[in-house]
């Protein structure tokens, strides 16, 4: 079974919050993802600042217990090919113990949340040429800088609204899944939940 497969069956179990018992009348498709025809519902699933072979990276370090010395070691062993941006350090000055990011130093974090637009964008216009449900919904598996609650409102928001505008047919909905919640937006009000 591949990983985007298994994905999107957890990410379809997250929203029981939401669908409860309709959960159970979805079914594996293609464009979009799940349908659930008793409900009329119809359900896209994607993933957005996602660079798997920076995170494989990280993943080979982490969960290893190495110290600072070991996890740099690590990381010349799995990138050879020096492709890793971005950067290890102590987590002090003189600890054994080490941090990891994506990214190295100050990042424009709006690079994130226009990747995020962007998906919606995309998905937007695939969506005209899908099935589509009386309630069609976008699940986004984010894996960029953690949006604030005002990023969601003076960002995110507005800037689904103006890419909406390009198109006749729109998602009633968007979830996106971060670290430690979900963002949903119905209807261009929003709402959270903590995983």
């Amino acid at each position: 079974m591949d990983n985007k497969y298994n994905e999107e069956y957890l990410a379809l179990a997250r929203l029981k919050f939401y669908f409860g018992t309709k959960l159970h009348n979805f079914e594996k498709r293609e464009e979009p993802d799940f349908g659930n025809i008793r409900d009329n519902i119809g359900l896209e699933i994607t993933q957005s600042n996602f660079d798997g072979e920076q995170i494989k990276i990280l993943q080979e370090i982490h969960g290893k217990n190495y110290t600072y010395n070991e996890a740099v070691l690590a990381l010349k062993k799995y990138d050879k090919k020096g492709k890793f941006k971005g950067e290890i350090g102590r987590t002090t000055p003189k600890s054994n113990s080490f941090y990891s990011s994506l990214t190295k130093g100050m990042v424009d974090t709006n690079i994130y949340f226009d990747a995020i637009i962007n998906v919606i964008d995309k998905k937007l216009k695939k969506l005209q040429k899908f099935q589509i449900f009386k309630r069609n919904f976008l699940y986004i598996i984010d894996h960029g800088h953690i949006l604030e609650n005002y990023d969601v409102l003076e960002y995110l928001l507005p800037n689904i609204i103006r890419v909406e505008s390009n198109y006749k047919i729109c998602f009633d909905g968007y979830f996106i899944e971060q670290y430690n919640r979900i963002i949903y937006i119905i209807n261009h009000h929003i709402n959270y939940i903590n995983k």
